[in-house]
């Protein structure tokens, strides 16, 4: 209940969305068919639980034809929105880009199971690096 108030979903939309807490984590992972639900979701900063404001972090999974890569040297701080403004793939479709944490790392996802290694931010040559999360 207190994701779906955060997201502000209509009963309609709320109906639509699965919510899964796996015991002894600390993550919910929530599941959508509409995509305007889903970005109501991504767009939650803060939840509602036990009398207090909780802070969270949403992301959007990528499409099972897509591709994830790691690059290094981004200006911390920079913001999804800045870094996808000043970033171009000439050979594929960048879905989504941001920092990971607070570290100078990013993570970037390309439509399609292979890309060239390079791409341009802020108009210089980059290369990135497959992401292989850590179990």
């Amino acid at each position: 209940m207190a994701i779906e108030n955060a997201a502000k979903l209509l009963q309609s939309e709320a109906y639509a969305t699965y919510v899964d807490v796996p015991r002894h984590e600390n993550i919910a992972v929530i599941k959508s068919v509409r995509d305007s639900t889903a970005e109501k979701i991504v767009r939650i900063t803060g939840i509602y639980i036990g009398g207090q404001i909780l802070r969270v972090r949403s992301y959007a999974t990528a499409p099972e034809d897509s591709c994830r890569g790691i690059v290094h040297g981004i200006e911390a701080g920079t913001s999804p929105e800045e870094f996808m403004q000043t970033l171009c793939s000439r050979d594929t479709d960048v879905l989504s880009a941001r920092m990971m944490g607070r570290s100078e790392t990013a993570l970037l996802t390309f439509r399609g199971t292979y890309v060239s290694r390079f791409f341009l931010y802020r108009r210089a040559k980059n290369d990135w690096k497959p992401h292989k999360p850590k179990a």
